[in-house]
């Protein structure tokens, strides 16, 4: 069996930080439905919109950053009695025993249930405040005290680098080679100018090279990343700060869940009997 690598694509619900961090509603026992369940606010050909379809697509609604309003419950209800109807005509004409149809209604079933396992996942796993406190004290170290601005031009490959590196030494702008050669289409538009960034937000080893590099100057040699071969100058640096805990708190609760959902479906993927055919 091949050991495969999970691509773990959060469904549409559980990108928003508020829905990955909420804790799913408890299941209603299958002989006592809910009052929700069974109050309406719609019938549409005899069938029942109910409320609690209606509050669960608000809140889809509301997680997505709309504002609360009579407007938007009156859109939300239009929407389900509209969709009611298409899929009773869809019904009418037999679509739903069409093989693509099924198909698609299966994967839809899927992605709801692999939603829902991911969301009960997230509320008995929640991210502690000692893992918040560890998480926020590792950005502090790979971040620093600095934070610089950096003119590089990326080549493919190292004699590509040298060379421009030896046109830098003979009196070619870094600038004009940055937009003549370089393979970064972000920072070539700006001469090689990369906006202010600390250490630790640079590809590895950038940081620490740029760390020991003095303003002003050229690093004396092309420095290899994932990306490509560098011929960097470092323009200016100034103090940097990290945010306070406080300050950022709810994205590092975010970035943990997420990192610990993902290495969790990583393990279970591994246990798994897989053929991929």
């Amino acid at each position: 069996m091949k050991k495969i690598r999970a691509i773990v694509p959060l469904l549409a619900g559980l990108c928003s930080a508020h829905m990955a961090l909420a804790a799913p509603p408890k299941a209603q026992a299958v002989d006592k439905p809910s009052p929700e369940a069974v109050r309406e606010v719609a019938r549409v050909n005899d069938e029942g919109v109910s409320v609690a379809l209606f509050e669960l697509a608000l809140r889809d609604q509301l997680r997505a950053g709309a504002q609360d309003s009579p407007a938007l419950r009156e859109g939300v209800r239009r929407e389900l009695v509209l969709q009611t109807f298409l899929a009773q005509q869809a019904t009418r004409q037999r679509l739903d025993k069409a093989a693509d149809v099924q198909l698609r209604m299966e994967a839809a079933r899927k992605s709801v249930l692999a939603g829902a396992w991911q969301q009960q996942w997230l509320q008995d796993n929640s991210v502690s405040d000692a893992e918040v406190q560890a998480e926020y004290a590792a950005l502090v170290k790979r971040a620093g005290d600095k934070e610089y601005q950096i003119r590089q031009v990326v080549l493919r490959d190292e004699t590509s680098a040298r060379l421009v590196l030896d046109q830098v030494k003979a009196g070619k702008k870094l600038e004009e080679l940055a937009r003549s050669y370089s393979i970064d289409a972000a920072s070539k538009a700006e001469g090689g100018l990369v906006p202010w960034v600390n250490a630790g937000a640079l590809v590895a080893p950038l940081g620490e090279v740029v760390s020991q590099a003095k303003a002003g100057q050229m690093v004396a040699e092309p420095v290899k990343t994932a990306v490509g071969w560098h011929v960097l100058e470092l323009v200016a640096e100034r103090p940097f700060a990290v945010p306070s805990l406080e300050q950022i708190k709810p994205q590092l609760q975010q970035s943990l869940a997420q990192r610990k959902l993902e290495a969790a479906i990583q393990a279970a993927v591994n246990k798994a009997k897989i053929e991929l055919r």
